[in-house]
């Protein structure tokens, strides 16, 4: 629903909010989807530039930027689950993947780069990858959550809770350049 009420709004202001979620300005553009078809799998495409993220000449790092994405692992880091559970939960099936490519300009040596994890507990899958080619770094993340029941029970959050650590741990991965 958020596309479908997107479709008729200026581009430029949508770009700054999305970039201004996590502190990021710069410039971009969307490529339009058809929200309404609900046959086929949702997919956001955009394309951006960032102002700078760190000072060069010199070394610096930077944590891998959210940009135009949707977020949705950035926004589920911050979850926290229940010390206790005193009811069942609802829970449900979800995915997401994120393809990100950064190019660097002309000069820049990147020196380190995220090592990628692989992560699968309970009903929760997520793996990362980072590969470096040239000047430009290809970073994906995916997160599966598959259930057969709706209602989760207590050990899930157990589940979630170490789901949650690894996934903090790889979105505060940096890329070292100079």
């Amino acid at each position: 629903s958020t596309q479908f009420s997107n479709a008729n709004q200026d581009t430029a202001k949508l770009v700054n909010r999305y970039l201004a979620r996590f502190g990021e300005t710069g410039t971009g553009i969307i490529h339009p989807t058809k929200p309404l078809d609900l046959d086929a799998p949702w997919e956001f495409q955009a394309e951006y530039e960032l102002e700078p993220v760190v000072n060069l000449p010199g070394r610096s790092a930077f944590t891998i930027p959210v940009g135009l994405a949707s977020a949705e692992l950035k926004q589920f880091a911050k979850h926290t689950p229940p010390r206790q559970r005193r009811f069942p939960a609802g829970c449900e099936s979800v995915g997401y993947r994120e393809d990100i490519e950064i190019s660097f300009p002309p000069g820049v040596k990147v020196d380190g780069i995220p090592a990628g994890v692989n992560f699968a507990r309970g009903a929760h899958r997520y793996k990362s990858s980072a590969k470096l080619t040239g000047g430009k770094l290809q970073v994906i993340r995916e997160y599966t959550e598959t259930r057969s029941d709706p209602i989760c029970g207590p050990s899930e959050d157990d589940d979630v809770r170490a789901l949650l650590t690894v996934l903090k741990r790889d979105l505060r991965g940096q890329i070292f350049i100079r």
